[in-house]
């Protein structure tokens, strides 16, 4: 699915979304949010840490997180990781 289809059908569900560079190095620690979150990775690597266990997304891969989910999230590498982010707030489900 192409960067362009992914928004596509993201926002014919009801997702708010935006485009987001994060640089090398980046590490944001386990929180939680209070909207629904989904992502697709368009170029790099992201880590994500849920229950102690590191899952690891590259360029095409997408995932959903729900709210509530505690969760901490780092960018692999030595390039930006650039992905298009979504929130969608629970009640819109």
């Amino acid at each position: 699915m192409t960067p362009e289809e992914y928004e596509k059908a993201r926002r014919e569900q009801g997702w708010q979304l935006a485009d987001v560079e994060l640089k090398p190095g980046y590490y944001d620690p386990e929180h939680t949010h209070e909207v629904d979150g989904c992502a697709l990775i368009v170029t790099g690597e992201l880590g994500i840490t849920v229950d102690g266990v590191e899952r690891i997304y590259g360029a095409g891969e997408d995932f959903e997180m729900p709210a509530g989910c505690a969760h901490a999230e780092r960018v692999l590498g030595t390039q930006p990781m650039r992905f298009i982010a979504g929130i969608r707030p629970v009640d819109s489900r």
